[in-house]
């Protein structure tokens, strides 16, 4: 998944489907941001949520039914951070 969870009003919903298409022992990569304050995706761009914190994230994946693997951090523009994480089921 790539850019996607904060334009969704429940990314939790997203994460369970992935879980569920997910074979045992498999992996899911997703690209977030990390949270931030910039409006500016929210009016320009129609994001929902400001990006995802890495603890949410982390128990998001939990509740989804995987277990956070790896994580690495990248800046990018704006001053914002995408967020690269690798969860296994």
């Amino acid at each position: 998944m790539s850019l996607v969870l904060h334009h969704l009003s429940h990314p939790l919903s997203a994460l369970q489907e992935a879980a569920r298409i997910v074979s045992d022992d498999g992996s899911l990569i997703i690209a977030e941001f990390d949270s931030h304050d910039n409006e500016l995706l929210r009016s320009d761009y129609g994001d929902r949520l400001l990006g995802i914190g890495r603890d949410e994230m982390e128990q998001m994946l939990g509740k989804a039914g995987f277990r956070l693997d790896k994580v690495e951090e990248f800046s990018v523009n704006m001053g914002l951070t995408v967020i690269l994480y690798r969860a296994v089921r």
